[in-house]
């Protein structure tokens, strides 16, 4: 049963909305457009390993995924994690091509991509390890007992995998594997601790303590709000501002007629500025003119919006 859905990493939205949003130079759009590809690369990854995770038995598994914790003043991450009446599970995911090494002497992976290219990361089997430790704080705090177990998922099943170290191949499988690995800890584990309703009251509260990652894109690579272009753009060719005409949007490059062209950019506009939205800066971000036009927009989107008339905000749905 999933308790937690997964959710697009809200840094992947933010820097797709600073690509569309901000005109850049090239070397800067480059590094940003290459980390785009290298995260969207992560979540397909581990939206890969829902294939397997619906064969499991959909009453004996809480599944909560992209679950962000805190501990003390610090967070981590979990891409997936499993709740059993008998041990929890953590399902660490790479969607990384080529060989990959894990040396345990310098504590790092090593990928050696199909083009011959050698690139370091953190040791993931370390990083996994690193979650238990955190999540074994969290369960001690909130008086949850069960044993904490953690995998390393490769999602492609052409990459090689080698290591120096016996215990490190066995916390790293290719995702296919990774039912197999469920039924042998399912062998390992055979006490039952929790009843199924404890179990998925766990699941529920742990869910709860999700906390969302805040990430000011602007900030971050030293942009300001002057630095945004206004204006409704087209889904098609891309060309902003799109012209407000007989109830809808039409594109003066392409000429796509799209009457719901405004939502994308109020998406823009929540990703890029932290700040709620009204009529007047509706109206600015799309370069409208009417105001009674602009409410009537934003009240379709059935955005959160507390106060009434002119004092009305709106707030983002996520």
């Amino acid at each position: 049963m999933i308790i937690k859905e997964r959710e697009i990493p809200i840094r992947i939205l933010k820097i797709q909305a600073l690509l569309d949003r901000v005109t850049l130079p090239p070397e800067k759009r480059a590094i940003l457009e290459g980390e785009l590809k290298s995260r969207l690369a992560g979540y397909y990854g581990e939206k890969a390993i829902d294939y397997y995770l619906r064969k499991l038995p959909e009453n004996d598994y809480c599944i909560l995924h992209s679950l962000r914790l805190k501990m003390n003043s610090d967070y981590f991450q979990i891409d997936t994690l499993l709740l059993t009446d008998k041990y929890a599970l953590i399902i660490e995911v790479k969607n990384l091509t080529g060989e990959l090494f894990i040396d345990v002497n310098c504590n790092q992976l090593i990928q050696t991509t199909p083009e011959g290219e050698v690139k370091g990361y953190q040791n993931p089997v370390q990083q996994a390890k690193y979650q238990k430790q955190d999540l074994d704080k969290v369960f001690q705090t909130k008086a949850i007992h069960l044993p904490i177990e953690y995998l390393v998922i490769i999602s492609k099943p052409s990459t090689i995998l080698k290591t120096n170290s016996k215990y490190a191949i066995s916390k790293i499988i290719h995702a296919q594997y990774l039912i197999e690995e469920i039924e042998r800890l399912n062998k390992k584990y055979h006490m039952v601790i929790h009843e199924q309703k404890a179990v998925k009251k766990m699941a529920k509260m742990l869910s709860k303590l999700h906390c969302r990652e805040t990430y000011d894109v602007l900030k971050a690579n030293q942009f300001t709000q002057e630095d945004v272009q206004k204006g409704v753009r087209c889904s098609d060719c891309g060309h902003t501002p799109m012209q407000r005409k007989h109830g809808t949007w039409k594109c003066t490059n392409c000429c796509k007629i799209d009457i719901n062209a405004h939502v994308k950019t109020v998406e823009n506009y929540f990703l890029l500025f932290d700040s709620p939205l009204t009529n007047q800066k509706f109206r600015d971000f799309t370069l409208m003119d009417s105001e009674q036009t602009a409410s009537r927009l934003l009240k379709k989107m059935n955005l959160p919006h507390p106060g009434n008339g002119r004092s009305r905000v709106y707030y983002s749905l996520h």
